[in-house]
């Protein structure tokens, strides 16, 4: 009988330690089982709500581009520049031709005024000399 109680024991004792080890196992993965259902329900939920977010965010600043309008506007100013230059460089054409005409009538009137005052001269000694 010793031995039969010796043998359920020996037998029995792994068993149950077996079972409840069996047992604790189950239970912890069940847990974590149920904790990674609920991290993946938050995941879920922040990237939806991270997403509907950006989506908002997104439509709005689409809504707000304004794009299009500011490169026509820049368009519009790069052609005015373009009709600017044109004519400011027409007008320092102009103005050098200007500068050579007045140039050239500074040269004519200092010549004229040479030739004046060689004329006074001439006259003034033609006078002296008729004087005399």
């Amino acid at each position: 009988m010793d031995t039969l109680y010796s043998a359920l024991i020996g037998a029995g004792v792994p068993s149950i330690a077996c079972i409840i080890l069996c047992w604790l196992v189950w239970r912890q993965l069940t847990a974590d089982s149920t904790a990674r259902k609920r991290l993946e329900e938050k995941v879920t939920t922040l990237e939806t709500e991270k997403f509907s977010k950006l989506e908002c965010r997104v439509e709005e600043h689409i809504k707000a581009d304004r794009g299009q309008e500011l490169l026509a506007e820049m368009k519009h100013l790069c052609g005015n520049v373009e009709k600017l230059t044109t004519q400011v460089t027409r007008a320092l054409e102009t103005n050098a031709g200007q500068a050579a005409d007045i140039e050239s009538n500074k040269r004519y009137i200092d010549n004229l005024r040479d030739d004046l005052q060689d004329h006074i001269k001439d006259c003034n000694r033609r006078a002296w000399h008729n004087g005399k």
